[in-house]
């Protein structure tokens, strides 16, 4: 039997600006009607300095208390450096999805993160 899947874009080219304040995402994934998924994270530097910016991954049973799942990802920026995390599964337990980045003090980084959930077995 094949599983029924649907992609979301939480960030798409993202621009975090070195020096700017945590960043949550506008696109909040409610989870209720799935069966958990996963979530894919790509890190861009496009500056040559060497900093650091950061995503936590946080999850929700009401869509306000928030608590952390995970530690945070973290990119070592440099020029035209990049990492990706893939197939970071989400339990199906969880019932909402948000992102937190975190900007680096100086360098500016594109962030993409998709969430893939299986919304029918």
């Amino acid at each position: 039997m094949a599983s029924t899947k649907a992609a979301t874009s939480i960030w798409d080219a993202f621009t975090l600006t070195g020096g700017a304040g945590p960043t949550t995402s506008t696109a909040t994934i409610d989870l209720a009607d799935g069966y958990g998924g996963v979530l894919d994270l790509k890190f861009t530097s496009t500056s040559g300095v060497s900093d650091v910016a950061s995503i936590q991954i946080q999850v929700s049973q009401d869509n306000s208390g928030w608590f952390n799942f995970g530690g945070e990802l973290t990119c070592l920026s440099g020029s035209s450096t990049s990492v990706s995390w893939g197939g970071i599964e989400i339990p199906i337990g969880a019932q909402y999805l948000r992102l937190v980045a975190t900007h680096s003090p100086s360098a500016t980084c594109i962030v993409n993160a998709k969430f893939s959930e299986v919304t029918a077995i």
